[in-house]
């Protein structure tokens, strides 16, 4: 009788174990406000000290109607608001929304009347101002393109003009204010509407649209050499276009998109084994495309985008449970300067997933805050705080790191 006791035990465990249903979530989805969002595809969207700002997009599923509009999130309130902001930016929808020191880059894309676009414009949220962007040679116009940022400098890949696609790789200098086009090796897929990610300093191109069929090409490449390739992965991930791709611990998951359909599952991509696994997530994901995201410490906010015409509002993100974020052992690459320090202090380094950033004098009182920040680098000014210690502290999921400086 104990033997049977145990076999049925064992099969019972086993029956359990394999159950999609009781499968541990990976993953949390949370609604979050639209109260003042335009509903809009196709728009982008940067964050810069915890405020998710999203540009442009269009008021159509067929890519008509491009707007100027610009909206800011706010994480900490829950609250949208249209910042009071000098200048104009171009009607445009399917642009690129890239960070370099804390400006935002806003490229290409198409106008009002579908032309794409080579434009680039500034937007500095400190200075509450719009530049138009002027630079030494210039972008081939597309739009729906993927922009990654690597060592300070911004990659166009892909995207579409007309019924041209795009297999240029055009890299801004934001610094030099300088374009260039790469001459690169290795193959890549020409596609619009792809999910990009940068894990390790190199891009990763997922999925996309080629003008015949919905595609699941990954497509990598490295910056350092100027090579694409194409890694041998196990899994087989569904073709989407129109998706958005978030990076949690090295890996890169791709979520919405279109396929024909619009997929409701999200799959992990791991640089590391090259393996395609589709991940468990609770809550509610309102699947759709043509959707633009911003990640706000360990929050990937999935904003925009259409089921159907009209399009409604969305604003969702995603969270991941605390073993999936980097901990504090990376506080001895943390980098202030200089120190001692003048008016502006440079952070380097700063922890991905880092839920406040703050400095206080040595009687315990906030002199600057940052919340939630995205970037790995910010400066804070210090014009204000007269000369004397500071303590800067970074409070991450794992725990909170401190470093003295001093104000000369």
């Amino acid at each position: 009788m104990k033997h049977l006791r145990t076999a049925f035990l064992a099969f019972i465990l086993s029956a359990l174990l394999l159950m999609p249903s009781l499968a541990t979530a990976q993953g949390k989805w949370t609604a979050s406000s639209t109260d003042g969002f335009t509903p809009r595809t196709y728009p982008c969207a940067a964050s810069v000290d915890g405020i998710i700002y999203v540009f442009g997009g269009f008021s159509t599923i067929l890519a008509t109607g491009a707007q100027s509009t610009c909206e800011a999130y706010d994480p900490t309130t829950d609250k949208w608001i249209t910042p009071d902001l000098s200048g104009i930016m171009t009607a445009r929808g399917g642009a690129s929304a890239s960070v370099v020191d804390g400006k935002i880059y806003v490229v290409g894309g198409s106008d009002a009347s579908g032309t794409a676009l080579n434009s680039v414009q500034l937007l500095d949220p400190i200075a509450g101002e719009w530049f138009t962007y002027k630079s030494t040679g210039s972008m081939t116009a597309r739009n729906r393109h993927c922009a990654a940022v690597v060592g300070g400098k911004i990659y166009i890949i892909g995207g579409a003009q007309s019924t041209t696609y795009q297999t240029k790789v055009e890299v801004l200098d934001p610094v030099a204010k300088v374009w260039s086009s790469l001459t690169t090796t290795g193959t890549f897929s020409p596609r619009r509407a792809s999910a990009v990610a940068v894990i390790d300093d190199k891009i990763y191109v997922f999925g996309g649209f080629n003008g015949a069929a919905y595609l699941n090409t990954l497509e990598v490449f490295d910056p350092a050499t100027n090579t694409w390739s194409t890694p041998s992965v196990s899994g087989e991930p569904l073709p989407r276009a129109g998706a958005a791709a978030a990076v949690v611990d090295g890996k890169m998951y791709i979520i919405g998109g279109y396929n024909g359909a619009l997929p409701d599952i999200i799959e992990e991509f791991d640089p590391k084994t090259n393996s395609w696994t589709t991940i468990n997530t609770e809550g509610q994901f309102s699947t759709r495309s043509g959707v633009a995201l911003a990640t706000v410490g360990n929050r990937h906010y999935i904003i925009g985008g259409s089921q159907s015409d009209p399009i409604a509002p969305y604003n969702e993100y995603l969270t991941f449970p605390p073993s999936s974020v980097h901990n504090t052992s990376e506080e001895s690459l943390l980098r202030l300067s200089p120190n001692p320090t003048g008016n502006l202090l440079k952070i380097e380094n700063i922890p991905a997933n880092t839920l406040r950033l703050s400095i206080v004098n040595l009687l315990g009182e906030q002199v600057a805050e940052v919340v939630n920040p995205t970037d790995p680098l910010t400066t804070i000014n210090l014009n204000n705080s007269p000369a004397g210690m500071y303590i800067v502290r970074i409070v991450t999921q794992a725990g909170t790191v401190t470093r003295m400086i001093v104000k000369e």
